[in-house]
């Protein structure tokens, strides 16, 4: 009896315990910016319409994505299967690594990374000049898998979700680089989803992180939106360099735009990373060696009920049997 109890006790443990699942893991090693031949990776897109992205023959030929933005501030995003982080503990989690351009500038607000719930938003196609919406191409079709976007669009102003923001060499007296935390909660007629700030609710004033994204450098970050119970989140940001982090934030106990996730997005403010926007040149902006988003989740509450049910189920019929 005593044996048979500790096995179902071990073995409710075991079921109740979070898993973690690697939603995707890119490094590009097809060559490709489309879902290809490495099980691992998912297809990416130009938020900004498709400069934002360099050639996939370009991403072929070095094993990165390069995100083309220099002097003008653009936008990328990838897609992957919608996550829910509706019970407490649940985690959803981007790791990046990055290696900057040999021309950083000082710019606040440099770089950005967000979760997003698409929402079933469709491309309106805002940018054509005013074109009556059945002479729009791709009216009707989901935003966020479209690589034929312009500059702006409006179906991107009813997809909410977090964002963080880093700051991109800026230091000195008086300056001091920090984690902002942002969420966009309602739809703003902007057209953009992270190449403007527009409409963004602060999470809770910026906290000096003191950090430094300098030129030709590589670096490690990362970004996390955890379920604490009671419909609040805590929001992470992480950045590292050689392996070491150098600095940290969490922003406790925040309410948040949705809890379901299905876009990944990084975006580069404009005279921040690069002294040109050309395709094809080593100075044109951020190149990304890996991105990976996780996912954690905690067994419902209903599970562990029906678990210890099972549990009290069993135990009631062998103290029945041993007293037959």
């Amino acid at each position: 009896m005593k044996k048979l109890l500790l096995t179902l006790l071990c073995f409710g443990a075991c079921c109740a315990h979070a898993t973690t699942t690697i939603l995707f893991n890119d490094s590009w090693a097809d060559g490709g910016l489309t879902d290809g031949a490495d099980a691992t990776d998912i297809a990416w897109y130009g938020t900004t319409g498709s400069s934002a992205l360099d050639s996939n023959s370009y991403t072929a030929a070095n094993n990165f994505l390069s995100a083309r933005s220099g002097t003008s501030g653009r936008g990328f995003h990838g897609v992957f299967a919608s996550q829910s982080i509706a019970n407490t503990g649940d985690k959803i989690m981007v790791t990046y690594s990055f290696t900057t351009p040999a021309t950083v500038l000082e710019k606040t607000s440099a770089l950005r990374v967000g979760f997003f719930n698409s929402n079933d938003a469709t491309a309106q196609n805002s940018n054509v000049g005013g074109d009556p919406p059945a002479a729009r191409a791709v009216v009707g079709d989901p935003i966020h898998t479209q690589s034929s976007l312009g500059s702006t669009d409006d179906g991107w102003d009813t997809v909410y979700g977090e964002m963080v923001d880093l700051d991109a060499n800026y230091f000195g007296e008086g300056k001091t680089s920090n984690f902002g935390f942002k969420s966009k909660t309602s739809s703003v007629a902007t057209g953009r989803l992270m190449n403007s700030t527009t409409g963004w609710a602060s999470q809770g004033s910026n906290v000096d992180g003191a950090y430094t994204i300098a030129a030709n450098k590589s670096y490690v970050g990362t970004f996390s939106i955890e379920n604490k119970g009671g419909d609040l989140y805590d929001l992470s940001a992480s950045i590292s360099f050689e392996g070491t982090e150098i600095a940290s934030e969490t922003r406790e106990g925040k309410t948040i735009a949705a809890n379901t996730f299905d876009i990944i997005a990084f975006n580069h403010s404009s005279n921040a990373f690069g002294s040109t926007n050309s395709g094809g040149v080593a100075d044109n902006g951020i190149d990304y060696t890996n991105i990976q988003v996780s996912f954690t989740q905690v067994p419902e509450p209903s599970a562990y009920a029906l678990l210890l049910g099972g549990v009290a189920v069993v135990i009631a019929v062998a103290r029945r049997k041993q007293r037959v």
